[in-house]
């Protein structure tokens, strides 16, 4: 491995490192199958969104579909940071990362999103370099 790759390695590991502190103790960031356990009890990928969306268009632009906040997870569109620094989709996608990294390889980390247009809550994969919400959740 050169000293170039080598150093992209450690970078890497530092922003997954990162990302998984950023929780207060006894909190953590939840993994893909933590997130795929409730998008599951809520119905699946294709109506989750809508029960986790904060209700109306406060926060959301207009036509917030089929938002309930039926638990009180009140999931805001805070967009995307792109590897640019340019801010994208606010007010009308949240993006959350998961801990989970994605098969794409180690630059890139599984997350959820939901957008104004549906009631869905899908997951992708980004590079671990554009900037995405996290949500944290209480350890067991």
């Amino acid at each position: 491995m050169s000293v170039n790759e080598n150093s992209q390695v450690k970078i890497t590991f530092l922003r997954r490192a990162r990302l998984l502190k950023l929780c207060p103790d006894g909190w953590h960031v939840p993994t893909l199958n933590e997130w795929i356990t409730l998008i599951d009890y809520l119905e699946g990928v294709d109506f989750a969104g809508g029960k986790l969306k904060e209700k109306g268009t406060t926060n959301w632009i207009t036509q917030n579909t089929d938002a309930t906040d039926d638990f009180g997870f009140a999931a805001l569109p805070g967009g995307i940071r792109e590897s640019n620094a340019a801010f994208n989709y606010l007010e009308e996608i949240g993006y959350w990362w998961t801990a989970t990294p994605n098969t794409s390889g180690e630059d890139y980390a599984s997350h959820f999103s939901m957008s104004y247009n549906n009631k869905g809550a899908y997951y992708h994969s980004h590079q671990w370099t554009e900037g995405l919400s996290v949500r944290c959740v209480k350890d067991n």
